[in-house]
């Protein structure tokens, strides 16, 4: 009786390791649909209520769906215009950086008692045309854009998804739960509002501190003389939406390009000390203010949760990583079994 306890243990152990292979192969195989679809079900986890606010002001409600898809479309557009732009007069303007880094890097060296002969000669060994050579950077700059290409190529798709979602007056959720037994169909709901809830408080709070954070970088970029202050601006709005790894690109980009036009003095000091300030002050102090323990999220699972969504889906990933986590969190919390998984991803 045992050894069939043990057998069936391992019998379940296998099929749920089995299904959550399955999972990763579909969530990868089908990212070309499930990309739209799922960043469309985040907009309307947030756009619901204002959806549901015009319709109680008497605006028929495809209309007030169409002005919310509306209204995205052009934030993202113009988003994306600022975006390019800046990638273009970064290309652009590398020449004379690359003109300026031997100057730069003599100076640098120097100040830290390297002597002249040898920073001299060494500079000399650099072959720079190499390293800054325009088709190898905009190879990278590509490379470093194809999530990003891909997201606004899909951003029609992904509104007309979230138009749909939006237009019936019962949610598909809602339709699913008229379906199931009385209890059922209260859990799914509950599970639902509760997804709906954290999620649109997350987004909402995230880019109100984002912005935050962008314009305080603007300001700084703009005193000391940066070049590209727009596009540094937006770069960091976007950045902050990936945990961690975000915040420490948006910082090291401008200040690299600071180094770049003035070299390693009090200028790119300030600018180091004031983004790094800004993102400690807003990031570890303002932003869990706010946003209190609405994450219930430990360390360790938002890095494991950036790894394994940014692997899935790329740079797209990282930037859902902790909202899927969130709802994969609040779903689980409703399965007995998996509470000991739950109470990890908590770091409880």
């Amino acid at each position: 009786m045992l050894m069939d306890t043990d057998k069936n243990r391992f019998v379940i152990f296998g099929l749920n390791l089995l299904a959550i292979v399955v999972c990763i192969y579909l969530l990868k195989d089908f990212k070309t649909l499930l990309l739209p679809l799922i960043l469309a079900f985040m907009l309307f986890l947030v756009v619901d209520d204002a959806v549901q606010f015009m319709t109680q002001r008497k605006i028929p409600r495809f209309l007030a769906a169409l002005l919310i898809a509306g209204l995205i479309f052009l934030v993202f557009y113009f988003t994306g215009l600022i975006f390019y732009g800046g990638v273009a007069g970064v290309v652009d303007r590398f020449p004379f950086y690359a003109s300026q880094i031997n100057k730069h890097l003599v100076n640098l060296m120097v100040s830290v008692n390297i002597p002249l002969k040898d920073v001299e000669n060494y500079v000399q060994t650099i072959q720079w045309n190499k390293i800054f050579d325009l088709q190898r950077i905009g190879t990278y700059l590509s490379m470093i854009l194809t999530s990003f290409t891909a997201f606004f190529s899909n951003l029609v798709l992904i509104l007309l998804f979230l138009f749909f979602m939006l237009v019936p007056k019962k949610s598909f959720i809602q339709n699913i739960a008229e379906g199931m037994d009385r209890r059922s169909a209260a859990r799914l709901l509950e599970i639902f509002r509760n997804i709906k809830s954290k999620t649109k408080q997350y987004l909402l709070i995230k880019t109100a501190i984002s912005i935050i954070t962008a314009l305080v970088g603007a300001f700084f970029l703009a005193v000391l003389g940066s070049d590209f202050v727009i596009f540094f601006a937006v770069t960091i709005f976007i950045l902050n939406f990936i945990p961690t790894i975000g915040s420490i690109i948006a910082t090291i980009a401008p200040l690299t390009f600071m180094f770049f036009k003035f070299g390693f003095g009090w200028r790119f000091i300030l600018l180091a000390v004031s983004l790094m300030a800004t993102q400690f002050i807003i990031g570890n102090i303002l932003e869990p203010t706010i946003a209190g323990k609405m994450l219930r999220l430990s360390p360790l699972t938002i890095l494991l949760a950036l790894i394994f969504w940014g692997g899935i889906w790329s740079i797209t990933g990282m930037f859902l990583a902790l909202p899927l986590t969130v709802a994969l969190v609040i779903v689980l919390e409703n399965v007995p079994s998996a509470k000991v998984f739950v109470k990890f991803l908590k770091g409880e």
